[in-house]
């Protein structure tokens, strides 16, 4: 089920959304899509399965699309606080990287601790 305007609103003081969309929820639906797809872009990237009803990507979703709401009326900061925490919200389902030498198997040389 994808996100509705409806619900961005609940995320944003209703004096902000009509001062930044001029009230047009159009304007808005255009930049719920754009969260959309960056936020699609980041779970692919990740080999994830994007599913607007999973809540964390639902989550992450409302918070990239704060961030273009606030990017389009030039509040560079609240931008970009809502584009970090999209990334932070979507930070756990990036696959774990381990580095080649942390499953090396050890040398038969070693003698233990001294």
């Amino acid at each position: 089920m994808e996100l509705t305007v409806d619900e961005l609103k609940q995320h944003i003081q209703p004096e902000d959304f009509d001062a930044i969309t001029g009230g047009d929820d159009a304007v808005a639906e255009t930049f719920l899509e754009n969260g959309r797809e960056r936020v699609r872009g980041i779970t692919e990237g990740y080999g994830v399965d994007f599913d607007e009803s999973d809540s964390v990507i639902r989550l992450a979703v409302v918070k990239a699309a704060l961030s273009e709401l606030y990017s389009y009326s030039a509040d560079w900061v609240t931008a970009e606080q809502y584009r970090d925490e999209a990334v932070l919200v979507l930070k756990p389902l990036a696959p774990a990287v381990y580095p080649d030498a942390a499953s090396a198997q050890g040398k038969e040389s070693w003698k233990g601790f001294d």
